[in-house]
C-alpha cells in the first residue's frame, strides 16, 4: 500500500513543520491543498503572530495582503516594523582597493588577512553598489511621497477592523543594515556609519507614528529600539510627534508600556563646525525631553518606562559652546520631569540617562513606582543621596530596586552590598550593583565614591567594552 506524507496525522506534519525554516514550510504548502491546511498549524501561525515587516515596498504590501479578512495577517499580536540602513561605503572601498578584509576565528581568537578579489567578485561588487543605489533612491521617493505611510496605514486600519484582537498587544521598532552586500542584512552593532542607521531609525519611527495616527488602531504596548544596540532616536524626532497627537492620542490611550532609546540630535558637519555665537544659538534649542513628556500624555494608562540613552557625542576640547550644548542633557530630564504624566507608573528604568537630584526626586515623588532601576546614570547636579532615601523610605513603599554603574563625580560604590567587577587599586567591601527586593528594599543604603582606580585586566577591559556597546559612543 502506497503512503503519502498526505495521509500521515496532523501531529506529525506539525513535528516536521517544526524543524523547518518559513520559506521551507512555505514550499511544503505550495504541494496540495490538503498539506497546506495540514501544514498551517501552531508552529507556521507564529509567524503570523509575532510578525516582522521591513520598511520596503514589497514588504508593506505583502502585510497588507496577508491583513486582508480571513488572511493569516489577521493573527498579528506583535508587529515589528523594521527600518533598512543602506550603507555601500564599505564596498566602495573595496572596489577600490581590489582587494577586501576576511576575518578568520580560531577559538576566543581571531585574525584579520587582506584577500583580493577576483573579476567575478569585483562584477558582482559593482552590482550590489547598483542595486544598493537603486533601493536607496526609491526608498526617498516612496518616503517622500507618503507611500510608505500609506500602504502601512491600510494594513494597520485592517489589524483594527478584521484582526483577532482588532488591536497590537506590541508595536516594536528595529533596524538592520544592508553594508556587505545587497542581500546580507546585518545588526546595526556590526559597523556601519551610525548617521545612516540614526536616519534609519528616524524614518521608521516617524513613518510608524504617523501610521499609527492614520489607522487609530490601538496599541498596548510600544517599544522603540529598546533591544537595538548602536541605535537610537535623536532627541528632537520626539518633537514631530506634536503633528500627529490628535490620531495618537486614540492609538496609544490604553498603552501600559512605553520603552524608548533615545541620543543627542544628530548633528550636520556645518553645525559640527559652526561659529561660537551659532553653536550658542544652537544650544538654546536644545530643549531636550518635552517630546517624551507628551508622549507619556498620549498614553493615560502608562505603567511601565523604560528610558535608555545613547551618547553619540565625544568631546571636543577646543569648542565650549559644543561640549556646553552636550553636558546640558542632565537638565533636559527636568523638562521630561515637568511636563510628563505618570499617574499610574510602577514600573520604571533608566539606562544612560544624565539626571539631577531635583528633577529625579519629582518624577519619583510624583509617580506610584514599585520597580525602579538604574544602570550607568549620571548625576548632573546634587547627589544620590536623597534619591536613596526616598526609595527606602515608607513613603515610597518600593518592592525592587536595581541600581549598576551609578555615577556621582566617580562611579558610586555601594557598601557591603554587590562585588567589584574587576581589580581595583583601594580595597572595597562591596561594589557599583546593588540589587533589593521585598523586605530587604527598606534597609538603607550606604555607599561612597573610592579614590582608587581601575587595574589594567581582562575584566576591566569587558567592563569599558560593555558599557561603549550599550551607550556609546558608536
Amino acid at each position: 500500500m502506497l503512503c503519502s506524507i498526505e495521509t500521515s496525522p496532523p501531529e506529525v506534519i506539525e513535528q516536521v513543520v517544526q524543524h523547518l525554516s518559513l520559506q521551507d514550510i512555505q514550499n511544503l504548502r505550495l504541494g496540495s491543498r490538503q498539506l497546506a491546511a495540514l501544514a498551517t498549524q501552531h508552529t507556521f501561525k507564529l509567524y503570523f503572530v509575532n510578525k516582522t515587516v521591513r520598511i520596503a515596498k514589497a514588504d508593506l504590501d505583502g502585510f497588507v495582503k496577508l491583513s486582508k479578512p480571513g488572511g493569516l495577517g489577521c493573527l498579528v499580536e506583535t508587529l515589528t516594523l523594521t527600518g533598512v540602513a543602506i550603507d555601500i561605503t564599505l564596498l566602495q572601498r573595496i572596489l577600490k582597493a581590489g582587494a577586501k578584509w576576511v576575518t578568520e576565528s580560531d577559538g576566543p581568537m581571531s585574525s584579520s588577512t587582506q584577500h583580493k578579489c577576483t573579476r567575478q567578485e569585483l562584477a558582482k561588487i559593482k552590482e550590489d553598489i547598483l542595486n544598493l543605489e537603486t533601493r536607496i533612491e526609491e526608498s526617498v521617493v516612496l518616503k517622500e511621497t507618503g507611500v510608505y505611510t500609506c500602504v502601512l496605514g491600510k494594513a494597520l486600519r485592517n489589524v483594527a477592523a478584521h484582526g483577532k484582537l482588532r488591536k497590537l498587544q506590541t508595536l516594536k521598532l528595529d533596524v538592520v543594515v544592508l553594508r556587505e552586500n545587497a542581500v546580507t542584512e546585518a545588526s546595526p552593532l556590526n559597523g556601519g556609519d551610525w548617521k545612516i542607521i540614526w536616519e534609519a531609525a528616524s524614518d521608521c519611527f516617524d513613518i510608524a507614528m504617523t501610521s499609527l495616527a492614520g489607522s487609530k488602531v490601538r496599541v498596548g504596548k510600544l517599544d522603540a529600539f529598546k533591544t537595538s544596540f548602536r541605535c537610537s532616536l535623536g532627541l528632537d524626532k520626539l518633537k514631530d510627534i506634536e503633528t500627529a497627537e490628535c490620531g495618537l492620542a486614540e492609538s496609544l490611550h490604553n498603552s501600559t508600556s512605553l520603552s524608548l532609546s533615545v541620543s543627542d540630535r544628530v548633528l550636520s558637519a556645518s553645525e559640527l563646525e559652526g561659529t561660537a555665537e551659532e553653536l550658542r544659538a544652537l544650544r538654546m534649542q536644545q530643549t531636550g525631553f518635552e517630546g517624551l513628556g507628551r508622549l507619556t500624555r498620549l498614553t493615560q494608562k502608562l505603567e511601565a518606562l523604560h528610558l535608555h540613552w545613547f551618547n553619540t557625542f565625544q568631546q571636543r576640547g577646543n569648542s565650549e559652546e559644543l561640549n556646553e550644548i552636550f553636558n546640558s542633557r542632565g537638565r533636559s530630564f527636568g523638562t521630561f520631569a515637568e511636563t510628563a504624566y505618570l499617574p499610574w507608573l510602577n514600573t520604571s528604568a533608566l539606562r544612560g540617562v544624565y539626571v539631577t537630584e531635583e528633577t529625579l526626586l519629582t518624577v519619583l515623588r510624583s509617580a506610584p513606582i514599585k520597580d525602579f532601576s538604574m544602570e550607568e546614570t549620571k548625576m548632573r547636579d546634587g547627589t544620590f543621596r536623597p534619591i536613596f532615601d526616598h526609595c527606602t523610605s515608607s513613603e515610597a513603599s518600593m518592592q525592587r530596586l536595581f541600581f549598576d554603574d551609578l555615577w556621582e563625580r566617580k562611579i558610586v560604590m555601594f557598601e557591603d552590598e554587590g562585588k567589584l567587577k574587576f581589580p581595583y587599586s583601594q580595597r572595597w567591601s562591596g561594589g557599583p550593583t546593588l540589587e533589593r527586593t521585598g523586605g530587604e528594599v527598606g534597609k538603607p543604603i550606604r555607599y561612597g565614591n573610592p579614590n582608587g582606580y581601575v587595574l589594567g585586566s581582562p575584566q576591566a577591559y569587558m567592563w569599558r567594552e560593555k558599557r561603549r556597546q550599550d551607550y556609546g559612543p558608536p
